[in-house]
């Protein structure tokens, strides 16, 4: 019995939205997703946007210039879609609220991106015992203490 015989039509028919859905959906998804106001709409977020909001990052650089990985296109859709839904889920399901703390892989992204964007400040710079950029600029961007 073949996909477009009666009986397999329901498979045709599933696949068929299911790609419809990827395809109409998901780039409108991915493009919301790309605006900080976006990652601003959880409430543990707030601060960390308020206080990005108003420092010299704002001008040139949002959320996931720093947050998300710049590989490849792939990479950084799945990153985020992976870590939205593992942030929706300790906050609203597993009852976790008001806090999103950094993982160690998320930790490398973002060293990544600081380099990335000021290569030419830190070409010279060589950080003694491994320390990342942000642990000397704890506040940068963000005002506050504790992400």
């Amino acid at each position: 019995m073949g996909v477009f015989q009666p009986k397999g039509r329901w498979r045709f028919w599933a696949i068929g939205l299911g790609l419809l859905i990827i395809v109409g959906v998901a780039p409108l998804g991915i493009r919301m997703s790309e605006k900080s106001e976006f990652c601003a709409r959880c409430h543990p977020m707030l601060p960390m946007y308020r206080s990005w909001s108003h420092s010299a990052h704002a001008r040139n650089a949002g959320c996931n210039d720093c947050h998300s990985p710049h590989d490849n296109y792939v990479k950084k859709v799945a990153f985020k879609a992976y870590t939205g839904v593992k942030d929706a889920w300790s906050m609203y399901v597993a009852g976790v609220p008001d806090s999103i703390r950094i993982t160690s892989y998320s930790a490398g992204i973002i060293e990544k991106n600081c380099v990335r964007c000021h290569s030419t400040v830190v070409e010279n710079v060589h950080s003694p015992g491994g320390k990342r950029c942000f642990d000397c600029h704890r506040f940068t961007p963000h005002l506050t203490p504790g992400i």
